[in-house]
């Protein structure tokens, strides 16, 4: 009996004695996971999966209120769900406790981007560059400020440094295009959308914007004509397309067919194929 009473309190001993040091390591487990809640925030943040993200990095933050990549993270999390305000909060907080990342400036300036902030944007995306001048997409991401603002030389100069470091940039190569078009600059505008097409062959805006650099050319109707027709197949609805086309087919002769594009145009908004209308058709 009393054997037995003994092997009962040892046993009882024993889970006592497992459950506490259970609970000491389970603490310091506790108290060391706010970087693992990072990591698995940002795995869960590349699978898409950002509610789950959130409560990962919620946590990791509470943890530890001075884990600045937490925030960091989060902030990223609140971006990939359009939550513009509270991404612009947790980038600022961690920067405010130092945590000094080239894509912190990145990714903020293209919240800034987004919310119409261009000029803000640009300080952040100064600071990149000057921390990494062989990223293409913080080149790109300057050169958009710059074209939203209108400084047109500023931006074509930002877009060929970006294409320096990648040839096929299809979206830089793009809007160099435009802007070559829209400073009478029609070689290098059809060069450019020439190139984008190469890179993507399913992009309406490329072969629309090669199509009127071909048409400001003479001689080059019947292969803007051509472009443009890709363009609207791609895209039905391109009314810009639509409009040039028109304005193709009644220079050279084809009157009904281009009063009806400028009607398709008109139905989707274009106020010049409105006042094409007036002007030519019946």
């Amino acid at each position: 009996m009393i054997v037995k009473v003994y092997r009962s309190f040892n046993f009882r001993l024993y889970i006592s004695i497992l459950i506490f040091f259970v609970s000491i390591f389970s603490f310091d487990s506790i108290a060391q996971t706010s970087a693992d809640l990072v990591k698995s925030g940002n795995v869960l943040l590349e699978k898409t999966e950002y509610q789950d993200a959130l409560v990962a990095l919620d946590k990791a933050i509470k943890l530890d209120a001075s884990n600045t990549e937490a925030f960091f993270v989060r902030g990223k999390v609140h971006f990939k769900l359009l939550d513009l305000e509270s991404a612009f909060k947790d980038f600022n907080t961690a920067e405010e406790k130092g945590f000094n990342d080239v894509y912190l400036f990145v990714t903020r300036g293209h919240v800034l981007q987004i919310m119409g902030k261009y000029k803000e944007s640009l300080v952040d995306l100064n600071k990149a560059i000057e921390m990494k001048k062989d990223d293409k997409d913080i080149w790109y991401r300057r050169a958009v400020s710059y074209q939203e603002m209108n400084f047109d030389y500023e931006a074509i100069d930002d877009y060929t440094k970006a294409i320096k470091l990648d040839n096929g940039f299809f979206e830089a190569l793009l809007n160099r295009c435009i802007l070559f078009y829209e400073n009478d600059n029609l070689k290098n505008a059809f060069k450019d959308c020439d190139k984008a097409i190469l890179v993507r062959q399913n992009n309406a805006d490329a072969y629309y914007y090669r199509g009127i650099a071909k048409g400001s050319e003479s001689g080059k109707d019947k292969e803007a004509m051509a472009d443009f027709d890709k363009a609207i197949e791609i895209d039905p609805d391109h009314d810009e397309a639509l409009t040039v086309r028109g304005a193709a087919k009644l220079y050279l002769g084809n009157k009904k067919g281009a009063c009806l594009d400028w009607r398709r145009a008109e139905k989707l908004g274009n106020p010049e194929a409105q006042e094409f209308i007036l002007n030519y058709c019946e």
